[in-house]
C-alpha cells in the first residue's frame, strides 16, 4: 500500500510576478463613408467610378437595360440623373482596344446566380473613409504553479501535437 509523503513548501513561493511577457494584438478596418448630395441619399460619383461604370455596360460587365432596376434596387434610383453620366457616357472616348468588337465574355453560373447587384454596390462603394488602426497590449499580471495557462478540449480518440 502508498504511503503520503507531505511536502512542507511556503505558498509565497508557488507564486510569480509580472515579467517581460507583453503581447501586442493589432487590429484594422476601414469604413467608408458615402459622400451624398444635398437629400444624403445619392452618392456623389467621382470620374474614375464614373468611367469604371461605364466601361462596365460598354463591355458587358452590367447589363444596361437592367441598371436602371439595379440602382432602384440598391435605393439609388436617382444616381444616373444626378451624377450626370449621360454626360460623361457622351465625354467618355470609345473603344480603341477592340474589346467592344470581341464576343461578349460568357458567364459563368455561381452559387447565388445573377450578381450583378452585388458588383454596382462594390463599384460604387466609396474610397473615402475612416480608418481605425488599435493595438492592444496583454500584460499579464502573474500566475500560480497549478493554474491552467491553456485549456484544450479534446473529443474521444483525438490527438493534438504541441
Amino acid at each position: 500500500m502508498g504511503r503520503v509523503v507531505v511536502a512542507d513548501a511556503d505558498p509565497a513561493t508557488l507564486g510569480f510576478s509580472t515579467a517581460h511577457s507583453d503581447r501586442y494584438v493589432y487590429s484594422n478596418y476601414f469604413v467608408p463613408v458615402r459622400l451624398t448630395f444635398g437629400g444624403g441619399e445619392t452618392p456623389i460619383l467621382p470620374f474614375y467610378v464614373k468611367q469604371a461604370l461605364i466601361e462596365a455596360i460598354r463591355y458587358g460587365g452590367l447589363d444596361g437595360d437592367r441598371l436602371p432596376h439595379l440602382l432602384k434596387e440598391l435605393g439609388l434610383a436617382d444616381l444616373w440623373k444626378a451624377n450626370e453620366m449621360d454626360a460623361a457616357t457622351e465625354a467618355l472616348p470609345g473603344a480603341d482596344s477592340g474589346m467592344s468588337y470581341r464576343e461578349p465574355p460568357a458567364r459563368r453560373q455561381t452559387l447565388l446566380g445573377d450578381q450583378q447587384a452585388e458588383f454596382l454596390a462594390g463599384l460604387l462603394q466609396s474610397d473615402v473613409g475612416i480608418a481605425f488602426l488599435d493595438r492592444t497590449r496583454i500584460r499579464p499580471v502573474g500566475f500560480a504553479l497549478g493554474e491552467h495557462v491553456y485549456a484544450l478540449a479534446l473529443a474521444p480518440g483525438e490527438e493534438a501535437v504541441l
